[in-house]
């Protein structure tokens, strides 16, 4: 195949009469025509791309569940397949495991259900230990396609104890469904394995006030309590990572002790001692960790950095984050991949002109140097979908399409 070189002060354009053309700039290559799933691929590694990556967060657009096949989420879910940089959400299945991440037979759960007078279902598991019984209940409500959580599993300090007694046994997992999943996405983007960490399991194990209180003044039995889990979530990753292709792993949780709620040094014991293991264990798989963090970020951004992560998101700009993008990328200065920095609650409420508006200003500070891919904080999950937010949601894309092309 002939090749045809057009050069000028800082571009090559080569030409191979077929196929993409590539832009030399400075070194590096552009490449026009890339997959969505190669476009994913370069934001993570730090290469250049052709454009903004454009996600529509976690919405999972890609997935067979409920907004798939619900009507007022038909044409959001086909316009963000078509349009987005896509990924779709996988777990591997656990086959043997009891309760607790754990296959013991020392350990037995039961679980049941009951219709509430306003129409929603309330779950209650009971988990019966060799030191007693543990009860978590939840409920979900008709108008929203979420859990909520009305009785935790721990109630307080002693609680932790009770779990605790049971022996932990390692759980088999069942990875075949990771090559359907694959197929189904495709070159539309990446598959995305989802891992909380060891913090995240603790601290939901409580309500939040609770689990703030044992955390700082329980350091010991809070971290007995995450040394049993992170040898279940260690696990739990090593399963995932043998589906040969993964290539994208989330590890959510440590938003749990960001500032405010837990002091500097608390979040370096329960985060970066964990998840660190985690990082080493995904990189040595060849994959890319993205760490999931709301919240005030400014301070912890460099932590991430020196976890060894290769992104996070979704990086919030104030009031509800403490760090603009601009800042953020400054901070973490082209180590650290930023997929934000769109509010979901601007999605909800602005106009359609102010969401182009600050989709453009977004772009602006987000393309500079790279590394940046564009999504939401937050994904619907009201029932319908409001008509305003499909406008917003459909808003964004286009403007990123038609503006954060890099070539």
């Amino acid at each position: 195949m002939a090749l045809r070189a057009v050069t000028g002060p800082s571009t090559q354009v080569i030409l191979t009469g077929s196929g993409p053309v590539h832009y030399l700039r400075n070194g590096d290559f552009l490449a026009t025509g890339m997959t969505r799933r190669d476009r994913l691929l370069a934001v993570l590694r730090g290469a250049a791309t052709d454009r903004v990556p454009v996600l529509a967060g976690h919405f999972n657009e890609w997935a067979d569940d409920w907004k798939a096949s619900h009507a007022s989420y038909a044409r959001l879910v086909q316009f963000c397949r078509r349009h987005c940089d896509g990924i779709l959400s996988w777990s591997p299945r656990a086959i043997n495991e009891t309760a607790l991440m754990t296959s013991s037979t020392g350990v037995r759960r039961e679980v049941s259900a009951r219709s509430l007078a306003d129409g929603a279902v309330e779950m209650v598991e009971r988990i019966h230990t060799p030191h007693g019984l543990l009860t978590r209940r939840t409920r979900r409500h008709g108008a929203a396609a979420t859990e909520w959580e009305v009785e935790h599993l721990l109630k307080g300090p002693e609680d932790v104890d009770t779990l605790l007694s049971v022996p932990y046994e390692p759980v088999a997992y069942d990875i075949s469904g990771y090559e359907r999943t694959e197929r189904t996405i495709g070159d539309a983007g990446l598959v995305l394995g989802e891992v909380g960490d060891a913090l995240c399991l603790a601290a939901a194990s409580f309500d939040f006030g609770t689990f703030t209180v044992v955390a700082l003044t329980d350091p010991e039995r809070f971290t007995r309590l995450m040394d049993y889990f992170q040898r279940a979530v260690l696990h739990r990753l090593d399963a995932m990572l043998g589906a040969a292709g993964l290539k994208f792993i989330r590890i959510y949780g440590p938003e749990y002790a960001s500032p405010p709620y837990l002091p500097p040094r608390l979040f370096d014991r329960y985060v970066m001692e964990y998840d660190a293991q985690l990082v080493e264990r995904i990189h040595r798989a060849g994959a890319h960790a993205r760490i999931h963090c709301h919240g005030r970020v400014r301070e912890l951004l460099p932590k991430f950095v020196a976890l060894g992560a290769d992104a996070t998101d979704p990086v919030e700009p104030p009031p509800l984050g403490n760090v603009t993008l601009g800042e953020a990328k400054c901070s973490v200065d082209g180590r650290l991949t930023i997929f934000g920095n769109l509010e979901f609650r601007d999605l909800e409420t602005l106009s359609r002109q102010e969401v182009v508006d600050l989709t453009r200003r977004t772009l602006d500070e987000g393309m500079p140097g790279g590394r940046f891919a564009l999504q939401p904080s937050a994904e619907p999950i009201t029932i319908p979908l409001n008509p305003r937010l499909e406008e917003n949601w459909m808003a964004y894309i286009e403007t990123a399409l038609a503006h954060g092309r890099y070539t």
